[in-house]
């Protein structure tokens, strides 16, 4: 992959915050074996979670549903603990992200995007916003509030 290929951390960020507070709502689909709902790179209604909004349409792999972003940021971790058929959906959305631009070194922060789309925005969009906040200072990015906040 070329370096003008890759995603840059300010664009990135920018993509799942402008997309999510367009969304305004998290990405969900039904789980058939457990009949419950569950976060997803690509939800109900054509929904995209924080992660789904980096994913090009022709670099996603359904494979990758289920796996988390923590899978991957702790991978060493989760070694002896892991199924080979959960190892190969996570090397699916290792690849899946590689192909969409994204760098090793921007893993951390698309860990945290996550959290903010899976834990905060199912709370409000405020809490959201205020976890946005807070990333953008701890990864020395710049935060652009909503228009109407401005």
């Amino acid at each position: 992959m070329t370096l003008e290929m890759e995603m840059k951390t300010q664009v990135l960020y920018d993509k799942v915050l402008f997309g999510l507070r367009e969304q305004g709502h998290r990405s969900m689909s039904r789980n058939a074996d457990s009949d419950s709902e569950q976060c997803a790179y690509r939800g109900d209604n054509n929904d995209k979670c924080a992660i789904g909004l980096l994913i090009p349409d022709a670099a996603y792999d359904p494979l990758i549903e289920g796996v988390s972003m923590y899978s991957i940021t702790h991978e060493e971790d989760l070694k002896d603990v892991t199924s080979p058929k959960q190892r190969q959906k996570i090397q699916t959305l290792r690849n899946v992200l590689r192909e969409s631009g994204i760098r090793d070194s921007q893993l951390p922060l698309l860990h945290c995007l996550q959290n903010a789309h899976d834990d905060f925005l199912k709370l409000s969009m405020t809490a959201f916003e205020n976890k946005m906040i807070y990333l953008a200072d701890v990864f020395s990015l710049q935060y652009t509030p909503p228009k109407d906040k401005e």
